[in-house]
């Protein structure tokens, strides 16, 4: 969601600058965003955030505003955003960072030819 396009359109401040990453905001434009999409809140049962304060508080943040109109709706950390926070300190340990390096290797030499993708996907 582009928070700052979303923010602005709702009726917030037009400037990029002015426009504020408040966990009222977040929330609002998350909740305005499903509507949109005809997303029924009453089906939320969990929510995602990375755990930046303006994201994760209970009290002020996107998680409590989404749960006024979700209920069911529990905040989780993100696990792919707590992945790259471990994997971003990790690769100051050198053989970790090696095997993250032929893990990308792998994945070019795999992506970047439609006959080794191809052989790939039917083994």
């Amino acid at each position: 969601i582009d928070a700052i396009t979303s923010i602005s359109e709702s009726g917030g401040s037009t400037a990029d600058s002015d426009a504020r990453h408040t966990g009222h905001n977040l929330g609002n434009v998350i909740v305005s965003k499903c509507r949109t999409l005809n997303l029924n809140m009453a089906n939320c049962v969990g929510q995602g955030m990375d755990g930046a304060a303006n994201m994760s508080s209970e009290v002020k943040g996107a998680a409590a505003v989404v749960r006024q109109e979700a209920p069911m709706a529990l905040y989780f950390h993100c696990m792919m955003h707590c992945f790259n926070l471990c994997a971003s300190q990790s690769v100051n340990v050198i053989s970790i960072r090696n095997c993250l390096d032929l893990v990308r290797e792998i994945i070019s030499f795999f992506s970047f030819s439609a006959s080794r993708n191809y052989i790939l996907q039917k083994q």
